[in-house]
């Protein structure tokens, strides 16, 4: 099981994607734009350059983009939205410095908006500033006491720079200030990362209490479980996982072979069918089944799975080929015995 690891970089790369799309549905009020009948004609270029501004982007022109939103925000009577782009796509560009700037002068302009800080932050670790970075972080959550995007993000930065005592304290703060499965599940995690498992466990538990449906942190659990090799732990988490995502059959398949290893033949059966009924493909996965007794040198019950894929498809040579070889094992060993 692959486990979600959040660095600074990946934060930084989806709240940046996610910043232009923040105008996407109203962008002209959010400008400043009005579109009514007799509007000024700044207003409309404005808003025609901060198109071009976009389709350069698109088109993967950011030096044009910046140079078309920069005249976009000087016709727009010095928008805060357009501000902040223009800041965006001076650090799109390279420039940091210039970009910073903008960002600084959106925060003086409205220092009560979380949206320049974020900004403002971004580019800064982009710059390799990490305090300043820090700073605008916690100037966020100066203003927003609960806000998730700044305590990840802090979280992450620390992660990133090797402050992992830092990170604890962040992620430990914000289950204090909002306790909901979040926190929890960033706590858990970072105490993963960090080879802290019984602590990732007790974290990642009381996110699950807070929300039994966050998938991500069951499958974490589970890997944490296997890894510690607890096999109650890891039965719990896959039944739950198998509820949860009901046509995942790898799961189903993890379950029966669990209990397999348990001793628990009628069980793991049961897990086995579950999987192959619900399947898309029955015949691999069959196959996969027969696989798994032939390892435990279960043979009569591999013999069953590849009989089941020989029905469904009496083309599948290598349910042929593996039931052949079961047959002629189970008949060499009747004849040696035959023979004492």
């Amino acid at each position: 099981m692959k486990l979600i690891r959040h660095t600074l970089t990946l934060h930084l790369a989806a709240l940046f994607a996610a910043l232009p799309l923040l105008a996407a549905s109203g962008c002209a009020h959010a400008a400043g734009w009005d579109w009514l009948p007799g509007a000024a004609n700044a207003g409309a270029e404005s808003y025609y350059r901060f198109l071009r501004a976009c389709y350069e982007e698109i088109d993967e022109q950011p030096k044009k983009a910046l140079g078309f939103m920069q005249e976009a925000y000087a016709l727009s009577g010095k928008s805060p939205y357009l501000r902040l782009e223009t800041a965006r796509l001076f650090s799109l560009n390279g420039d940091h410095q210039n970009g910073l700037k903008f960002a600084d002068d959106a925060i003086a302009q409205a220092p009560g908006d979380s949206r320049n800080y974020f900004m403002a932050a971004m580019i800064a670790a982009r710059n390799g500033l990490w305090d300043k970075a820090e700073k605008y972080y916690r100037d966020i959550l100066k203003l927003e006491p609960k806000n998730a995007d700044a305590y990840m993000l802090l979280g992450a930065l620390f992660r990133e720079t090797g402050k992992n005592g830092e990170a604890e304290a962040v992620y430990k703060q914000w289950t204090t200030a909002d306790p909901g499965y979040l926190p929890y599940y960033y706590l858990g995690d970072f105490y993963h990362e960090t080879g802290r498992n019984d602590e990732a466990v007790t974290a990642l538990n009381q996110c699950i209490r807070r929300d039994p449906e966050f998938v991500t942190a069951h499958l974490e659990l589970a890997q944490l479980y296997e890894d510690a090799d607890n096999k109650p732990g890891q039965e719990k988490m896959y039944r739950a996982l198998i509820k949860l995502l009901p046509d995942e059959n790898k799961l189903k398949i993890r379950l029966g072979l669990l209990l397999l290893d348990s001793n628990r033949r009628a069980e793991a059966s049961k897990a086995f069918r579950d999987a192959a009924a619900s399947s898309e493909d029955p015949v691999r996965t069959h196959l996969q089944i027969g696989q798994l007794y032939v390892e435990k040198e279960a043979y009569a019950d591999a013999a069953k799975e590849f009989e089941t894929a020989l029905k469904i498809d009496p083309a599948a040579d290598q349910a042929l080929y593996l039931l052949s070889w079961i047959l002629l094992k189970q008949s060499n060993e009747a004849g040696a015995k035959n023979a004492d």
